[in-house]
């Protein structure tokens, strides 16, 4: 079902109304509230959109049961070579640039995961103090943002507080 906002439109923020098949809870309805949709999260340009639609319409076609890594793995595969394949079709190089450059970001943070994963499991099996836990999750986040990423998907990880427990 499409959104009842497209984007840029009257206050606009990433999330759009999709409208549902009457009031979400009991209280709503017994106010009388006009109120028939729930706020979700949307992507905030066609190439996202794209990507999304196709990374999890890949899950409802194939699923292999305890293989989480694999079905995410070509599931993200799979949305973003088919974002590129699909704007390839239509001619829109714009769009395609854009697709390819997701795709490298999403490669390079996968890397860089890989790589923060396995020094994770080493120092975890070593015995990691509390204060040394800190400065890994701390050089960590300070060589992701050395990162050549070209958009702004993955950057939060490079700020955000995390659980270093």
């Amino acid at each position: 079902m499409p959104p009842t906002r497209g984007r840029g439109g009257p206050g606009w923020n990433g999330a759009t109304s999709i409208p549902t098949s009457g009031p979400r809870s009991p209280s709503a309805r017994s106010a009388g509230s006009p109120t028939r949709c729930c706020r979700i999260f949307w992507p905030t340009d066609r190439v996202e959109l794209a990507t999304v639609i196709l990374h999890e319409l890949l899950h409802n076609t194939i699923y292999l049961g305890g293989h989480a890594d694999f079905d995410e793995s070509f599931a993200t595969f799979v949305g973003h070579r088919g974002a590129i394949a699909l704007f390839a079709s239509r001619g829109d190089t714009a769009a395609v640039a854009d697709a390819a450059a997701s795709w490298e970001d999403a490669l390079t943070f996968s890397e860089f995961l890989g790589r923060f994963a396995a020094t994770l499991r080493d120092a975890y099996a070593h015995g990691i103090g509390s204060s040394e836990r800190e400065q890994l999750f701390a050089a960590a986040q300070a060589e992701f943002r050395g990162l050549p990423l070209r958009d702004d998907t993955y950057r939060r990880f490079g700020t955000r507080t995390l659980n270093t427990r």
